[in-house]
């Protein structure tokens, strides 16, 4: 994350910002809200989160991913500083082969079409939710773990913050 918001930075500061595009792998605490999302290629089981501290997680898959209008948080305590917040914006980010790790996720609406739901014999996976597209709305996510081949955003901005801090009521309010 560091890598990545000092990049951003660097984008900022010679107004090169309105696009940015990367690809990561990585585990962060960070809370990902987004007034929509759309996804192709959904894939969701339940199985164990990685790491030390192994956990119940939902394991989700996406081939083609897209949100709207999304902020991304995390903390961070420093020296002396104490608590800061770095918050990332986007108009629009964009993902292929998308993994996500999370035992965290609201959201106010969903639509799964079409949608299938297969039992496994395996304890560990009793269940897979599939869908060839998702549309959320209102989403939350704290995710665990997250991989993707590659993500872009679009209408890029960061800013931090002292003290803990989450996303204004809308990312379009942040003061870009």
């Amino acid at each position: 994350m560091a890598v990545v918001l000092g990049a951003a930075y660097a984008l900022l500061a010679t107004d090169s910002a309105s696009a940015l595009q990367f690809a990561f792998a990585g585990r962060v605490p960070m809370v990902i809200s987004a007034e929509k999302i759309s996804v192709s290629g959904l894939s969701i089981t339940p199985g164990l989160s990685s790491g030390k501290h192994s956990d119940a997680a939902l394991m989700s898959l996406f081939q083609d991913f897209r949100a709207d209008d999304v902020c991304v948080t995390s903390v961070v305590e420093l020296p002396v500083i104490g608590a800061t917040t770095a918050r990332l914006y986007a108009d629009s980010l964009s993902a292929s082969k998308f993994t996500i790790e999370t035992s965290s996720l609201s959201t106010s609406r969903v639509s799964l079409s079409p949608a299938g739901l297969e039992t496994e014999r395996d304890p560990a996976t009793p269940f897979r939710l599939t869908a060839g597209s998702f549309h959320a709305f209102k989403v939350r996510v704290e995710p665990r773990a997250f991989a993707a081949a590659s993500l872009a955003a679009k209408g890029f901005h960061a800013d931090f913050v002292h003290g803990r801090q989450g996303c204004p009521s809308s990312p379009r309010d942040s003061g870009k």
